[in-house]
């Protein structure tokens, strides 16, 4: 479900906000790309791998909020103890999942799907576990079937960048969602 403004209806995100958020892993409604895969497995039980942890506050925190004129989007992630790399810090292998997913939902929002073809990442400084992420993602351009994209993460108040990353995507036709 994509819902217009900040969860809750909270007066720091305004209902008439042009950004649109994604639902987090506390949410009731299925996952976006659980319906954008839905018929493609027989296995009822399978979670979307930034899903996967069930415990609440240990793992992919975030939440993906989406600009549809400007084809952007803001992720706010806060990485759990389960992600830790060094001690106290997050592993970066959590933030570049998180840019990835963070690319691929802000393509589908903008009405393309696709695959990731490349992905560099410039890792500048490390998250403390428990810290609140900003990752800002542009679409840079579309050329052809491949959509450019770039991606800063950094502190909440902008004074530390974690790392930068930029990616070529292909475009995918997605198909309508059939009634059953």
């Amino acid at each position: 479900m994509i819902r217009r403004g900040f969860p809750g209806g909270s007066k720091a995100w305004p209902a008439q906000s042009p950004f649109w958020w994604s639902p987090g892993p506390a949410q009731t409604q299925p996952h976006l790309s659980i319906r954008i895969l839905h018929g493609l497995s027989d296995k009822s039980d399978w979670r979307i791998f930034t899903r996967c942890i069930q415990v609440e506050g240990q793992g992919y925190e975030y939440v993906i909020f989406f600009h549809p004129s400007e084809k952007k989007s803001i992720c706010l992630f806060q990485p759990g103890p389960y992600l830790e790399g060094a001690p106290g810090f997050a592993h970066g292998g959590s933030l570049a999942t998180m840019m990835d997913e963070t690319f691929s939902k802000t393509a589908y929002l903008a009405g393309e799907g696709l695959f990731t073809v490349s992905l560099n990442i410039r890792f500048k400084n490390l998250i403390p576990v428990g810290s609140l992420a900003v990752l800002n993602v542009h679409v840079e351009k579309i050329e052809d079937q491949k959509l450019y994209m770039s991606c800063i993460a950094q502190s909440r108040d902008q004074q530390t960048v974690y790392a930068k990353c930029s990616g070529i995507f292909l475009q995918l036709q997605l198909e309508e969602e059939s009634p059953q």
